[in-house]
């Protein structure tokens, strides 16, 4: 007894025989060969129903089709003079880019250990001071086990103007716009 797979393996497309086809031979002279004009059929649809105006009255006559022609667009619409963008949002986002910039500075300063001994870092650390109270007075209260170099409240304070900086900036472009 045969498995089934060997059953329809017999029967697959490319395994069946094709008959052959009987010979084809053209006419050896091309006078032989009939010329018959086929009529072409004619499309039911007109592709511009709107330029057939045909009255009621010749409806059972036939017309010939309207000239196609191509739709006419609509001029371009003329472009409206925009009002310049406000400088003023760029101007607070330089502002609090040169805000992340010093505490940057400041914190590289302070894991480094130089104190305010030369004039320049003593400026530093006095401007400074004004960006970091609110978040070294929020990190006094809880303890960490950091060594003083380390001011995580400077790192905490140049994330948190990032991202106020990007939030308000958007605000003032979407007012201002």
């Amino acid at each position: 007894m045969r498995s089934q797979d060997d059953y329809y393996q017999e029967f697959k497309d490319h395994n069946a025989t094709t008959e052959p086809l009987g010979g084809f031979h053209p006419p050896s002279n091309p006078a032989d060969i009939a010329h018959e004009t086929v009529p072409a059929p004619v499309p039911l649809e007109r592709p511009f129903p709107a330029l057939d105006y045909a009255p009621a009255s010749s409806y059972p006559y036939a017309r010939p089709p309207a000239t196609p022609a191509y739709p006419v667009l609509p001029p371009k619409p003329v472009p409206q003079a925009r009002a310049k963008p406000s400088a003023f949002p760029v101007f607070v986002g330089a502002f609090f880019v040169a805000v992340q910039l010093l505490l940057l500075v400041r914190f590289g300063l302070k894991f480094i250990g130089l104190q305010g001994n030369v004039t320049w870092v003593a400026i530093v650390y006095a401007v400074s001071n004004i960006f970091v109270l609110p978040f070294s007075l929020i990190l006094q209260s809880i303890p960490l086990p950091l060594p003083a170099s380390l001011e995580l409240f400077t790192l905490i304070a140049i994330l948190f103007y990032g991202l106020f900086s990007r939030i308000l900036v958007r605000i003032l472009k979407a007012i201002l716009r």
